[in-house]
């Protein structure tokens, strides 16, 4: 079982939130607040069938507050659209309940699909 945000919390005596792992399938993670609906709606994540998590404006060291988007379940999507949001948002690969691919923009940047 992996934390994706403790290395994250700005300040560990405050209450935090401590995501649960995922078995198999891709996590945003560093979306600027607020701008993780914008992301769902463009990907049209909720007419996909699986477990989907959208987290808004949880603690982040590089961004203040931040969102995050969880989708358990290998899927292929264009994310060229990403930078148009922000440079820093990362893309985990998730296999197994471990990350297996931290992908930063320069490898999405010009990728047509993700296989995830």
């Amino acid at each position: 079982m992996i934390n994706l945000l403790k290395q994250d919390f700005v300040d560990t005596h405050k209450p935090h939130l401590e995501l649960s792992s995922i078995k198999e399938g891709i996590v945003l993670d560093h979306i600027p607040s607020g701008e993780g609906i914008n992301i769902f709606n463009h990907l049209v994540l909720n007419m996909l069938d699986v477990p989907i998590a959208l987290f808004v404006n949880l603690p982040s060291l590089s961004l203040q507050t931040k969102d995050i988007i969880t989708i358990e379940f290998p899927i292929s999507m264009n994310l060229n659209f990403l930078d148009t949001i922000h440079s820093d948002i990362t893309i985990n690969i998730i296999k197994n309940h471990e990350i297996v691919n931290k992908l930063q923009r320069a490898s999405w940047k010009n990728m047509q699909d993700c296989f995830c």
